[in-house]
C-alpha cells in the first residue's frame, strides 16, 4: 500500500506498507517505488525475508533480463539491504539505506542525486506487525528524527478484523487524535488503509498547551 505522510519539521515521506516493493519507471502504475531513470516498468523487487543472522531483513533482486543495479560500487543482481547500503540504477536514480532502529524491520531509503518518488525524497519500507514498528522522535535512533519532540510517535501496520483492509495505528504517550477533534485522553488513532481521503493527526499535546505535533496522511492519486 502506498501513501504519503507530511510530518511537521521533517517534510514528506513516501510510505510503502507491506512485505514486497516493486521498483520501476516513474510512468509505470505497477511500480511502488517509481523512479525517473532508465528502468523497466518493474525493474527490481525488494522483499522482506528472514535473515541468515536472525530477524528480518530486506533483500533487493533485479527482475530477469533487467540491468542489475550497482550496489556499493559493483553491479549486483541480488543484495541484502543493510544500514549504509548504497544502490543506484544508472545515472538517474540512487538511494542509501538507513536502518536507524535495529530493533525494527522497517527501513528508510534516502534518495540521492536529486531523485524523488511521488514527490518525496525519503521512502519508508514499512514491515507489517510489531516487528515493523516505526518511530518518529528526538533521538538519533529513530526512523524519522525530529528535534524537540517530548514524546515518540509510533506507527504500526496491522490487519483489520475482517482481513480485507489494513489498519495503521498511530500512537503517542502525549495524546493522539484526529485534527479538529477535542483531546479526550486517547493515546492512539486507528486509520484504515487504503486511504480514501487525507487524514490529519494531532499528537503529543492538548490544544490548550503547546501546539500539537502534526502528521498528515494522504492517498496517492491513481494508485
Amino acid at each position: 500500500m502506498r501513501l504519503l505522510a507530511s510530518i511537521d519539521d521533517a517534510g514528506d515521506l513516501l510510505i510503502l506498507a507491506g512485505d514486497e516493493v516493486q521498483v520501476g519507471h516513474a510512468t509505470s502504475d505497477a511500480a511502488d517505488l517509481a523512479l525517473l531513470a532508465d528502468l523497466e516498468p518493474v525493474h527490481a523487487r525488494m522483499r522482506l525475508v528472514d535473515s541468515f543472522h536472525g530477524g528480518s531483513t530486506w533483500r533487493l533482486a533485479a527482475e530477469p533480463g533487467a540491468t542489475p543495479p550497482t550496489v556499493d560500487g559493483a553491479p549486483s543482481a541480488q543484495a541484502e539491504l543493510v544500514d549504509g547500503t548504497e544502490v543506484s540504477f544508472g545515472r538517474g536514480a540512487a538511494f542509501t539505506v538507513k536502518r536507524s532502529d535495529p530493533s525494527s524491520a522497517s527501513i528508510v531509503l534516502e534518495l540521492a542525486r536529486g531523485a524523488e518518488s511521488r514527490g518525496a525524497r525519503r521512502v519508508l519500507l514499512m514491515a507489517p506487525g510489531d516487528a515493523g514498528r516505526v518511530r518518529v522522535g528526538p533521538r538519533r535512533r529513530r526512523h524519522v528524527p525530529v528535534a524537540g519532540l517530548t514524546h515518540d510517535v509510533a506507527l504500526v501496520l496491522g490487519e483489520a478484523s475482517d482481513g480485507d483492509a489494513r489498519i495503521l495505528t498511530v500512537s503517542c504517550d502525549g495524546g493522539a487524535r484526529r485534527a479538529g477533534q477535542p483531546a479526550d485522553g486517547a493515546k492512539a488513532v486507528a486509520v484504515e488503509l487504503p486511504l480514501a481521503r487525507r487524514v490529519d493527526l494531532a499528537l503529543g499535546a492538548a490544544p490548550d498547551r503547546m501546539p500539537p505535533f502534526g502528521i498528515a496522511l494522504r492517498p496517492i492519486p491513481g494508485t
